[in-house]
């Protein structure tokens, strides 16, 4: 038992030694962990380009539809149920319809109630930037390379600005993305995720 315990003393003190000889690990700058990731930076550049390129918030609200998306939202939320038939078109009134996008334009209704079209516009570059952060991560995750994923994030974001406005079809650009995602990672192995998709 006495030998046991001078073993262990002596181990303990050759760890002790051995890491008071190894190298110290540099330390990262003071404050240096204020400065954004990559990702933070893939998911900012949307604002930026926005607020710049787009001349404000106003720029997500070029499209009509948008309005058309909200009333049929304040519909649902006031009858509880999806319409059947057109409501607010005077050539085709009344004429069967389909609200594909019933979810969006309920939740686009609730934070139009919520903050008017500004809450709607900040809505939709939430959904942006997260797409393109998710891209970013995707990118990045299958080449390896910090640059080339920002590059090829910010080519792609360039490329569909046109497509930028507060209407459903960006909820579809997020979910390609991450359908995209949900691939990569049953090709890495994880099996579980492709459950989830259609």
């Amino acid at each position: 038992m006495p030998g046991d315990v001078t073993t262990a003393i002596e181990s303990v003190e050759n760890a002790q030694q051995a890491s008071a000889a190894a190298p110290k690990a540099r330390t990262a700058p003071r404050g240096l962990w204020l400065l954004p990731s990559f990702t933070d930076l893939a998911m900012l550049l949307p604002v930026f380009v926005v607020l710049v390129r787009m001349n404000g918030l106003s720029g997500l609200l070029t499209d009509a539809d948008t309005a058309w998306h909200i009333a049929t939202g304040r519909w649902i939320l006031a009858h509880g149920r999806v319409p059947t038939q057109e409501l607010f078109s005077f050539t085709m009134g009344g004429r069967p319809f389909c609200a594909w996008e019933w979810l969006w334009e309920v939740i686009a209704a609730w934070l139009y109630g919520l903050g008017g079209l500004s809450m709607v516009v900040v809505a939709s570059i939430a959904v942006i930037s997260a797409t393109f952060g998710l891209l970013y991560r995707l990118v990045r995750r299958t080449c390896g390379n910090m640059l080339i994923a920002m590059g090829t994030t910010a080519l792609a974001m360039i490329v569909s600005t046109i497509h930028w406005a507060a209407r459903p079809h960006l909820f579809t650009i997020l979910f390609t993305v991450l359908f995209l995602w949900i691939l990569e990672r049953a090709r890495e192995g994880g099996l579980r995720g492709l459950l989830s998709l259609p």
